[in-house]
């Protein structure tokens, strides 16, 4: 690709994430809201551990997922997002999804 054309690429996608940003930042989503509720504190203010897992072993981590969540006395319910695609450390940090 003509490096022109990478930077102009580049540029776009900061002015995109920019306008994106700008217009829902007096917002805060809902599920940002419960997650900082649940933590106690502003979830954008912790850090972000992640792990990744070849797509064979995913049914392993939902089992173990699962098994933990119905060990002792944990309650749990499962709560969804129109953005699924979107990375959870990058929902959690932002106002608005």
């Amino acid at each position: 690709m003509d490096e022109e054309v990478a930077e102009f690429a580049r540029s776009f996608r900061r002015f995109l994430e920019s306008m994106s940003n700008a217009a829902g930042a007096e917002r805060i989503s809902p599920m940002r809201e419960m997650l900082d509720a649940h933590l106690g504190i502003d979830a954008s203010s912790l850090p972000v551990v992640s792990e990744t897992f070849p797509p064979y072993d995913h049914v392993n981590v939902q089992t173990a997922v699962t098994a933990y969540l119905h060990t002792g006395d944990r309650t749990h319910r499962v709560v969804g997002s129109r953005r699924c695609w979107r990375r959870w450390s990058r929902t959690a940090r932002s106002a608005w999804w």
